[in-house]
């Protein structure tokens, strides 16, 4: 009898404090799931704000990318229409200076130099500081365009980039939105624990 005694009276004390036990196990699953809940939410909303930034990003981005372009557009008009220019003033260059070229052969009393030599001088010179000043510019916009260009490749680069992030970000809210995982056992916190 005092054997059985005891040992109702250990089991006793063992139930107790299994069940004491049993209380902080679930005291610290609440807790634990709490956490994780609050963790999760605010991830999801780090990751809804991340991914509402990188779309503002991504759309500047176009509106530059789109402003570039049609800059580098006007610049390759611009390269056109100084070329063009360019071959214009070559023909009246090539004109007076055949002609003075022409002027200078003569000899002796007929190489004078009266107005109409001063002028085609005066010409020559004009349309070739003209023709120096006109590839200057289309020198410039060349730079230019090469720079418009590398900043347009740069600008496509960063929305890929942006693109690829957003594709990214997107997955993982979208794979997030199947937790808690529930199955035929309940969710993963109503799972009982095994003793």
């Amino acid at each position: 009898m005092r054997f059985t005694q005891e040992n109702l009276s250990r089991s006793q004390k063992q139930r107790a404090c299994s069940e004491q036990l049993r209380g902080k196990i679930k005291t610290v699953l609440r807790n634990v799931k709490n956490s994780i809940y609050g963790q999760f939410n605010v991830v999801n909303n780090a990751l809804q704000t991340r991914i509402m930034q990188t779309m503002n990003a991504r759309d500047q981005l176009r509106t530059a990318a789109k402003k570039i372009a049609q800059e580098v557009y006007e610049t390759e008009k611009l390269i056109q229409l100084l070329t063009q220019s360019i071959e214009d003033k070559l023909k009246p260059l090539k004109v007076a200076e055949t002609r003075l070229k022409e002027r200078t052969k003569r000899h002796s009393m007929e190489l004078c130099q009266d107005d109409p030599m001063k002028t085609l001088q005066c010409e020559t010179i004009e349309l070739r500081t003209i023709i120096r000043a006109l590839k200057n510019k289309l020198h410039q916009a060349c730079l230019s365009q090469t720079r418009l260009q590398r900043n347009q490749e740069a600008l496509q680069a960063d929305i890929a980039i942006k693109e690829n992030s957003l594709e990214i970000d997107q997955r993982c809210l979208n794979m997030r939105k199947t937790f808690p995982i529930n199955d035929k056992r309940g969710t993963l916190f109503t799972v009982p624990v095994s003793y």
